[in-house]
């Protein structure tokens, strides 16, 4: 008995769709894990930014600090060059800095209900001056990083978010409670409201 086992030198058609069809498959679980490392890495470091600078409010006097209720003064500049917000770049246009990440914040030293207090505002994508790229999903996940990472004592008074012009739209108190952070994709700002140093 004579076998003839002839030489094959190409793959056939269905092979080659089954080859691109695995390497298709491996790229797109590439793809989508490393663009959930970025995102995560995007909120690591907006929630590290702003702790930062709330752990750094004692570089600023007491006396600095407005005494009028329903006033504040905006310490932005001052935040970038004194290298409270790493990375930053100042945007005096709108007196707000540029985290690396594409997401904007605003310190400032204010006296409102409580006095005086010093406040970091995460700027939202519903005011179209301002340069943050925030999504709802991705405010939630800001907040709730950030009150892992406060959990050592920030004398953090409230987490307050606005929505729509409605300024009242949630306010968080500590210890938050991350299931309950309810920040929509057309979100205005959020601010981190701290007591002075």
């Amino acid at each position: 008995m004579y076998l003839n086992f002839q030489s094959r030198s190409a793959f056939s058609l269905i092979e080659s769709a089954i080859i691109l069809g695995i390497l298709g498959l491996v790229i797109g679980g590439i793809w989508l894990a490393a663009a959930q490392v970025r995102e995560q890495n995007r909120v690591t470091t907006v929630a590290n930014a702003i702790l930062f600078a709330a752990q750094s409010r004692g570089l600023y006097p007491r006396e600095s600090y407005p005494t009028t209720p329903s006033t504040g003064v905006n310490v932005t500049q001052t935040s970038v060059r004194a290298g409270l917000l790493p990375g930053a770049q100042l945007i005096a246009s709108n007196q707000e800095a540029l985290l690396p990440v594409g997401v904007s914040l605003r310190t400032a030293l204010s006296c409102y209900s409580n006095c005086p207090v010093f406040n970091v505002t995460m700027n939202g994508p519903s005011i179209p001056s301002k340069q943050s790229r925030v999504s709802g999903a991705e405010c939630k996940q800001i907040i709730r990083r950030f009150a892992g990472l406060a959990k050592n004592g920030t004398d953090m008074i409230y987490v307050q978010i606005s929505v729509d012009g409605n300024s009242n739209h949630q306010f968080l108190y500590p210890p938050i409670n991350g299931a309950t952070v309810d920040c929509p994709d057309n979100f205005d700002y959020v601010v981190f409201w701290f007591r002075a140093a």
